[in-house]
Order: C-alpha cells, then structure tokens, then sequence
C-alpha cells in the first residue's frame, strides 16, 4: 500500500441495502457489494483511507476489508462526512447505493465540505418502498387519539402505484392508509392520526409499509414505543 494520496478518504456505504437484488437478476445484489469493496480495495491501495457507514462512521484497516458485511440498519451519509473533514479529507470519494436514511443531511453536508466529494453509485435501482421515519410523542394521556410523523422513501415505482401503510398499537391494527411514492432521493412525509391507545404504560407501535413487487424487505418496517400515563385529574376542596 502507497502513501501517494494522503488526505483521501473512501466512504463505503455497508447498510443492508448494498445487498439488495436489482431486477436485472438475483445474483445483482451480491455483485453490487463486490464491485463496490473491489473499489475500496483500490482506492486504499493507492493510500486512501477507508470510512465505513451504515448508522455511525467507523473506520477500517485494508486488511479487514474482506471480513466486513453490509449488515447496518441505516444508511447515514452526513456523519461520514462530518467525521472525514474533522479528521482532514483533502478528497472523498463515496461508494454507495444512494439509498440514503439523510439525503437532505448529506447534501447539505457536501455542501459545506472543504473538500470535493466524488459519487460512485453501486448497485441499479430496485423496486422498493421503505421508511426513514416514524415518530411517536414520548409520553401521551389516556384517551387521547395520537398524532405521528412518518415519512417514506421509494425507487423504481410507476405513476399508478401506491404504498400501503399500516400502524399496529402492539397486536392491533389501528390504520391502514395509501401515501403516494416520492420521486427518488425525495421523502413522501405525512402526518397520521391514530385512535387513543388501548391501555396504559409502554406500548409499542409498528409502522408497516407495503409496496407489489417490493424486492427489499428489511427496509419495511420501523417500531416506536410511548409512554401512555393516566388522565390528568384531581380533587378540588371547598
């Protein structure tokens, strides 16, 4: 390994999605994940360093390039670049599938960087629908409905289509909507209300996305939990 380009950073995207099978056949996904740590390989040949992310940047030695799987929950991409200019990048360049949890993050990020930031896409695009959002208020009273925050992400989708969304309180399905897809690297965002809670104390909430012909699943789900506490009341004395 040389030393000939100090200040080079190598971004490599190993969220879950880096496997994902494109339609063009089942092998694809594991092919994208290959050419991309071939890539990586090269570029830490010619002495760049490599940057592994998927829900937090950690850096990896050449010699375990080999053993590493894209098994991280999350794509983030901003934390990457924050942790290569803090560390002094001159140069990155990004192996990614662009399937990010923070495309609006990233962006602005690479906007700001002091350094240049060169994109190298792996993997063709699939037909998919996910979710990069699902919030919850930590703590609400009994007997109230629930307002949530979600936001979705898609690729490879037709005018036509629509993602079914549901939200399940524990066992119990509570809503099921239609949110139409988003162009991709957009987020489809929507507020939905959901029926006051069954019971008090910690309940758990799953957000469920389904799209026909969905070729990656770990993507399609995401839980949140709240706190739900009795209605406030008291006694008045006279």
């Amino acid at each position: 390994r040389s030393d000939t380009s100090e200040g080079s950073w190598v971004l490599l995207d190993a969220s879950a999605s880096m496997s994902a099978r494109a339609s063009a056949g089942v092998a694809e996904g594991s092919a994208s994940w290959a050419a991309a740590l071939e890539r990586a390989g090269e570029l830490a040949e010619a002495g760049a360093q490599i940057l592994v992310f998927g829900e937090t940047p950690q850096i990896v030695a050449f010699d375990s390039l080999d053993t590493l799987l894209p098994v991280a929950s999350a794509s983030r991409l901003a934390p990457a670049l924050a942790r290569a200019a803090e560390a002094g990048a001159r140069d990155v360049t990004v192996l990614s599938d662009l399937r990010l949890d923070d495309p609006v993050e990233a962006e602005l990020s690479m906007g700001r960087s002091p350094f240049g930031v060169q994109i190298e896409r792996h993997g063709g695009p699939v037909r998919n629908a996910g979710v990069a959002r699902f919030e919850l208020p930590s703590r609400v009273q009994s007997g109230q409905p629930l307002s949530v925050g979600i936001a979705l992400f898609s690729e490879g989708t037709d005018p036509v289509d629509t993602i079914r969304v549901e939200v399940w309180e524990e066992e119990r399905l509570v809503v099921s909507v239609g949110v139409l897809p988003a162009e991709p690297g957009l987020l489809a965002t929507a507020t939905i209300r959901l029926p006051a809670p069954r019971d008090i104390g910690w309940r758990r909430y799953r957000l469920l996305v389904s799209l026909p012909g969905d070729q990656f699943a770990p993507d399609d789900a995401k839980s949140a939990f709240t706190e739900v506490v009795p209605s406030e009341g008291g006694l008045v004395l006279l």
